[in-house]
């Protein structure tokens, strides 16, 4: 498999474990769902933490240069090719099989 189709591949399915996560979490915490299998436990804890609100300050420090630095990251983005289609659209478990034809025996 590419690496640009693995990588494709992967982030959607993040997207659908990430999707099913936050529905487990808010059934746990919101809908009283048990809290205990036979496996395993959730354990709930409530952290706080406190945030600067940078709004607040005066504009000469927010515009004053002294305060701040410039930090860069590169993303990666992948975007489908307009005339390609998703190779990753049908179920994991549906696939088809390609072989050569031939007309000679």
């Amino acid at each position: 498999m590419h690496p640009v189709d693995e990588l494709h591949h992967l982030r959607r399915e993040m997207s659908k474990l990430k999707t099913r996560a936050d529905a487990l979490r808010h059934d746990l915490l919101e809908r009283g769902a048990p809290r205990r299998s036979n496996a395993f436990e959730v354990r709930i804890t409530t952290t706080r933490r406190r945030t600067f609100l940078k709004d607040r300050l005066p504009p000469e420090i927010l515009e004053d240069p002294r305060y701040w630095s410039v930090n860069s990251t590169q993303t990666l983005q992948v975007v489908a090719l307009a005339d390609e289609p998703d190779l990753f659209e049908k179920d994991a478990d549906d696939f088809e099989v390609i072989e050569r034809w031939s007309a000679a025996p």
